[in-house]
């Protein structure tokens, strides 16, 4: 019986050594720029690091009409997004080198992970935004995005 509880004494302060020691991951602060597309202009915060990319919305309990986070990548890719740690729906919209939509994935619930959307043809940028922005948008493949602010399309690379 001593054993077991000699056990349980030095697991727990195991992990109330590593609680202490171990760095906690810190908020990202992300850039917020204006973008325009299909005529209208919403807030993106911009996930161009490798670590603002991984967590992107996952843990926001929602996400305001007129919000998004624009993902921005070195170069075009069939880039694969999954709905894991989200609270809500989205749509997520899939952009080329010159900010045409190539594909729309509309009404994307967290019950769909661990699932993972591609886009059709390689893209460099990915637009999350509210489930049921983009049709009542009228954003299909071919509409455009445009960065209404100058932002580094090259950042983390």
């Amino acid at each position: 019986m001593r054993y077991v509880i000699a056990i349980l004494i030095g697991i727990a302060l195991l992990l109330a050594l590593v609680y202490v020691l171990v760095p906690r991951m810190a908020p990202l602060t992300m850039t917020t720029t204006e973008i325009t597309i299909a005529s209208t202009t919403i807030q993106v915060d911009i996930a161009s690091t490798t670590a603002e990319r991984v967590q992107g919305l996952s843990g926001y309990q929602s996400l305001a009409a007129g919000q998004g986070m624009l993902f921005i990548f070195q170069q075009s890719g069939s880039w694969g997004f999954w709905m894991k740690d989200m609270n809500f729906p989205l749509d997520i919209i899939w952009l080329g080198d010159k900010g045409e939509v190539i594909t729309v994935d509309s009404g994307l619930a967290p019950a769909t992970y661990p699932e993972v959307f591609y886009p059709s043809a390689p893209s460099r940028f990915v637009l999350e935004v509210p489930a049921g922005f983009a049709a009542s948008h009228g954003i299909v493949p071919g509409t455009s995005m445009v960065l209404t602010s100058q932002i580094n399309t090259a950042a983390d690379l």
